[in-house]
């Protein structure tokens, strides 16, 4: 073979072994892209459903539903504000039986996907209807209040699940005025609980008195100002209480 024959049948080994390292290397850049496309789209899908799931949380806070009919109200106003986002949803009991659901259709804990009280959310993707939809089970820090009556008042009991948060305040946080005569309000009070829910509960406590205090500009109060803040303790850190 003359020296000109050698070097092109090297010239050709090496566009072969080029043209298979290409291959190669757009193989593994179509991996590495559904990868990551996958764990974005993971990522956003478990993003919207916490919202969602902080969403059923104020409005059962704002609207206390005292059956499941009222949660049903619920779920059906955050299923219509995101309707793009939201299949199906569904309030699910301690032991995985169904309070309410919209649309009203069967929805079950499926094998897999995380039981109430436990810490990690899993998704699960299925099929529904033609599309790829994903599952999954999140805390909600909402129940249906059970009332127990008796000589002296009524009192309700509620569901607590480890790391909740409970806050008792007296009516002079809620009816604080301002210079106006208007109340400080429930509303106030829970966005600032909403804004301040991971902090300690003295952060809390300091938290809530300082909004009154700038809402009615340091005025003396007409009425008593008592709140109790506690953390439920859960597995890693202990019980918080101010």
């Amino acid at each position: 073979m003359t020296p000109s024959g050698r070097s092109l049948l090297w010239l050709r080994v090496l566009l072969a072994v080029g043209a298979m390292l290409a291959v190669v290397l757009l193989m593994q850049t179509v991996v590495n892209y559904r990868y990551v496309a996958d764990s974005l789209i993971r990522q956003s899908a478990r993003l919207a459903a916490d919202d969602r799931v902080r969403d059923v949380e104020r409005a059962a806070r704002l609207t206390r539903p005292q059956d499941a009919a009222g949660f049903q109200i619920v779920l059906d106003e955050v299923r219509g504000d995101a309707a793009d986002q939201i299949a199906e949803i569904a309030l699910l009991q301690g032991d995985g039986s169904r309070l309410a659901a919209s649309p009203p259709a069967t929805v079950a804990v499926r094998q897999g996907l995380r039981r109430p009280g436990e810490r990690t959310e899993t998704l699960v993707q299925e099929t529904r209807d033609g599309r790829s939809v994903f599952v999954g089970v999140f805390p909600c820090r909402c129940s249906l209040p059970r009332r127990v009556d008796g000589p002296g008042g009524s009192a309700a009991h509620v569901t607590a699940n480890p790391a909740d948060l409970l806050l008792l305040v007296s009516d002079g946080i809620p009816e604080a005025p301002d210079a106006e005569g208007r109340p400080y309000g429930d509303d106030r009070l829970l966005e600032v609980l909403e804004r301040s829910r991971t902090l300690p509960a003295s952060a809390i406590r300091d938290a809530i008195l300082a909004s009154v205090a700038a809402f009615t500009q340091n005025a003396p109060p007409p009425d008593d100002r008592t709140l109790l803040v506690v953390r439920l303790p859960d597995v890693q850190h202990p019980a918080n209480v101010s």
